[in-house]
Order: structure tokens, then C-alpha cells, then sequence
């Protein structure tokens, strides 16, 4: 990760000789690091002070990580813009993931988010509270929503979901199990949580993966002020480990309903940058292509590696690689023209042999486009956070709906096939004497069209992707995937997208 930012730190005090004055000189507290957006992206702008502060365990990585799975961690994320309520409602917004336990399998502890006053000294520069998740206490914080995996902040009551005060770690509700636990499944990668706080009646209602779970709470022995800023702590012990990691952390004021009002509060981690978890970026080195511990052009994730050309599948079962390019190319006129070469080998469907690779375009404008590998289908196409769509060279007929050694144009967002699936004429693996196989594909995106030439053939001709809109501003990418058995090797090279 390129990290930037420029110190500028101001300290004055006016006292007289006589007066013993603690002068708060700013910067970064030690064990933290703080973020801010810069050009678009997070980066971190240590020493200088910024608008995101991690404390303990907590990093950017997978969204923010607060704790990596590891036990005796406590990590805080803390939002120092603070945010002023004009009316008496405040809406908290977030994502979280905690994973791979329950805490009958040895998961846990779990997290907190919470409220925090600005006004208290030591607010965002002490991270000093006690109890399971480090709450309980920490300077500034007010009252907190814990979802909690061992049950250690319920008190005893584990997959569950309570209120608690942070002066004296009292809970202000009965605890209350979330329905499938708290633990996030591997399908489901972020799971959506808000919060409402009624600052004048003293309530608060809070909504897990689309479902009430607590619904107008009152917090006694709370005042929460009109100004405010956002945190969220978690935390592992006595041997109870997860990762649990957080994103798109906000706060709302009443006026602004899930469509979509002004929101006050500008910064939240969907900016995150790095090398994503399970990624490895590639870039050009000395004219070498070499893997980067920085984000490069190229990324590859899931089971994709460099090796012969870039291998997505090892012809093993239950793979699925992706090789994206994250340059965006941006078409001067109607036509997008993509070429690449494959190695498909060494089986036929009936050998065995699947499942088949997909070439697509994907849209950089969509959040996630080149972090999230979360498509689904037999390639990891489905879905894909960003894809539009995609031309399929199928192996097993899984892609083409039962057409095997078949071609066909499908679209991301519904699966659906844009065209009657045509066989290949000598199959699609590749044979032991042809090494490479030139594929290139022609989009016509004024007219929503598309051709496909495969080893030198014209297999799809003047297709019209109905449903689909390419925009000027579009990125290449390839996955492939084998499963139920059905395996190939399944490499690319020379992956290009350029003009008419």
C-alpha cells in the first residue's frame, strides 16, 4: 500500500509561569495509525493526524480488521469526524464479518459498536476501556450495541445481541440470540447492521442482515449529546478467536431515509486499499512480470497463479481462479475489441474434463470491482461484484445450460444466456501440438453486439446482449472453475482490451 500524507501539526498555549498546563500536542497516539481519503482512496496519513483511527490489533486489510484470529486481541476503529444530530434521531450504519466459529467450535469473542463523546478528554487518544471487547470504560464512549459470538458481553447468553452502558458495564436490555448466530456464513461476506438511537425518548432499535432484532430499548442512566462520533471495538480471549472486520462505518441524521438523503457523514472504509486478502497483484518490473506487495495492474485471486501464462485452474477439483486488469480502458468509439490466448487441456467433458473459463467485462465505477471474487455459477461469474458480462468457453455444458465443448454470451447480473450456446468445432480443450489458442471478442457497444473468434474462426456472430449496457469505461477480466469432479488446466495469456 502507498501510503501518503503531509504533517502539520500546530501547538500553542497561553499560561502564565505559575500554572501547570497539559498541553495536548496532537499527532498520533502510539499503537495507532490514522486514515483519510485521499484522491478517492483510504491511505494511511500518519504522523498527521486523520479522520479514521485504528488502536490495538486493528488494521486495514479486509475492510478495517480489528482482530485477525488470533487469540488475546482487542482492536478499536474509531471515526474522529465528529457528527452533530439536528433532530432527535441518529442512524448508525456498518458491515461487519466474523468468521470461520461459532462459539461452540471456539469462536468468539465479538464486537461492539458504540457511541462516543467528543467532548471528553482523552476520547481519541485512550483506548483503555476493560471488559471482554475493551468497552467498558474507554474514555469518551457513552453506550454500545455488542454482538456478541461467546457470550461474554451478554453476560453467559452467547450468539446474541445487547445494549450496555460503557461508565459501568451494565446491560440495558435482555439479550437476544440472533436467528443462524452471529458468526457470518462464507456465502454471505458482509452482513448489513443499523442502529437507531431516539436521543430524546432514550431508545434504540437495532437491525441485523435485514431483521429487527431489538426494537425500542430504552438505555437508562444514558444521555447521549447532539454531537457525537462513531466507534467499534471487538475482541478474542481465553483461547475464543475470529476475524472480525468492519466497513462502511456512518452515521445518519433522521431526515435521511434508506434511499439515499445527504449523508453527514462523508468517510467510510469502501475506499480501502491494498492487496485484497487471498489476492496477488503483478506488475511489470524490469520488463519482468513480478508479484507486488502493493496493488499492481494485474490481480489474481482465488486459485489463480503465475506459473504457465496465468493459471487459473490446476486441474484440480473445486477451483476457481480470476486474473483481473485493473486499468481501466476507456473506448473513443463504438467498438471494444478483447483478445487473449487460452490453454485448456488435458480432457474432453467426456474424458472428465471441466469446467470451462469465462472472459468479461467488468465496470471500475461498481464498489468492489476489483476486491470482491464473490460471483457465483460453475466459473464465479454470477454475480461478480462489477461484471457485466461475459463470453463462455465450456467445457462441461454447465455455462451453456447442458452444451458442452459449447461458446455462449452470458450476463453477469442474472446468469442469463444471451444467445443459443454453439459447439466448437474440434472441442474446446486445447490439443498437445496447438499449444495457445487465440480467442478475440468484438463489443459493439452502441449497437449491443458482439462477436467471438475462436482459433481463428468466427463462432458468434453480431449477438445482441439484450438487458446489458456497456459503459465507455470498462476493465478485462478471465475466471475459470472446475468442480463435481470435472477438471482441466486452464491457463491465459496476453490479455488485452483496446479500440475499434
Amino acid at each position: 500500500m502507498n501510503f501518503q500524507g503531509d504533517m502539520d501539526i500546530k501547538i500553542g498555549a497561553n499560561a502564565s509561569l505559575d500554572v501547570e498546563v497539559d498541553i495536548d500536542i496532537g499527532g498520533v497516539p502510539e499503537g495507532c495509525h490514522d486514515y483519510g481519503v485521499v484522491g478517492g482512496k483510504l491511505v494511511e496519513v500518519s504522523p498527521a493526524e486523520g479522520d479514521w483511527r485504528c488502536a490495538g490489533d486493528a488494521k486495514v486489510g479486509f475492510g478495517f480488521e480489528l482482530t485477525q484470529d488470533k487469540d488475546d486481541q482487542e482492536g478499536h476503529l474509531l471515526c474522529r469526524v465528529p457528527f452533530e444530530a439536528k433532530g432527535a434521531e441518529i442512524y448508525c450504519t456498518l458491515e461487519y464479518v466474523m468468521e470461520p466459529k461459532s462459539a461452540g467450535e471456539g469462536g468468539g469473542q465479538g464486537l461492539c459498536i458504540y457511541l462516543v463523546d467528543p467532548s471528553v478528554e482523552g476520547w481519541d487518544r485512550h483506548f483503555d476501556g476493560s471488559g471482554p471487547l475493551g468497552f467498558v470504560g474507554k474514555a469518551g464512549a457513552i453506550v454500545g450495541v455488542g454482538i456478541d459470538c461467546t457470550g461474554d458481553f451478554c453476560e453467559g447468553k452467547p450468539a446474541s445481541i445487547a445494549i450496555k452502558r460503557a461508565s459501568d458495564s451494565k446491560l440495558l436490555c435482555d439479550p437476544v440470540p440472533l436467528e443462524g448466530g452471529v458468526v457470518t456464513r462464507p456465502d454471505e461476506l458482509w452482513r448489513k447492521v443499523k442502529v437507531k438511537f431516539d436521543i430524546e425518548e432514550n431508545k434504540c432499535d437495532v437491525t441485523i442482515g435485514g431483521v429487527k432484532v431489538l426494537d425500542d430499548i430504552k438505555f437508562e442512566g444514558v444521555k447521549i449529546p447532539k454531537k457525537v462520533c462513531i466507534a467499534v471495538c471487538a475482541g478474542t480471549a481465553d483461547g475464543h478467536t475470529n476475524m472480525m472486520c468492519v466497513n462502511k462505518l456512518k452515521l445518519k441524521s433522521e431526515d435521511e431515509d434508506e434511499g439515499g438523503g445527504k449523508i453527514k457523514m462523508k468517510f467510510s472504509a469502501g475506499n480501502i486499499t491494498g492487496v485484497p486478502e487471498g489476492c496477488t497483484d503483478y506488475g511489470v518490473v524490469g520488463g519482468k512480470l513480478k508479484p507486488l506487495d502493493v496493488e499492481g495492474d494485474w490481480r489474481m485471486a482465488g486459485t489463480g497463479k503465475v506459473g504457465f501464462g496465468f493459471e487459473l485452474t490446476q486441474d484440480k477439483d473445486d477451483q476457481e481462479g480470476h486474473l483481473l486488469c485493473r486499468v481501466p480502458f476507456e473506448a473513443k468509439g463504438a467498438e471494444l475489441h478483447a483478445s487473449l490466448e487460452y490453454v485448456m487441456k488435458p480432457k474432453s467433458a467426456g474424458e472428465g474434463g471441466g469446467q470451462g473459463l469465462c472472459v468479461y467485462l467488468v465496470d471500475p465505477s461498481v464498489e468492489g470491482w476489483d476486491r470482491m471474487f464473490d460471483g457465483s455459477g460453475p466459473l464465479g461469474f454470477v454475480g461478480k461484484a462489477g461484471a457485466i458480462v461475459g463470453v463462455g468457453i465450456d467445457c462441461t455444458g454447465d455455462f451453456c445450460e447442458g452444451k458442452p465443448a459449447s461458446i455462449a454470451i452470458k450476463r453477469a447480473s442474472d446468469s442469463k444466456l444471451l444467445c443459443t450456446p454453439v459447439p466448437l468445432e474440434g472441442g474446446v480443450v486445447t490439443r498437445d501440438d496447438e499449444l495457445w489458442r487465440k480467442v478475440k471478442i468484438k463489443f459493439d457497444i452502441e449497437e449491443d453486439k458482439c462477436d467471438v473468434t475462436i482459433g481463428g474462426v468466427k463462432v458468434l456472430d453480431d449477438i445482441k446482449f439484450e438487458g446489458v449496457k456497456i459503459p465507455k469505461r470498462v476493465c478485462i477480466a478471465v475466471c475459470a472453475g472446475t468442480a463435481n469432479g470435472h477438471t482441466n488446466m486452464m491457463c491465459v495469456n496476453k490479455l488485452k482490451i483496446k479500440g475499434e
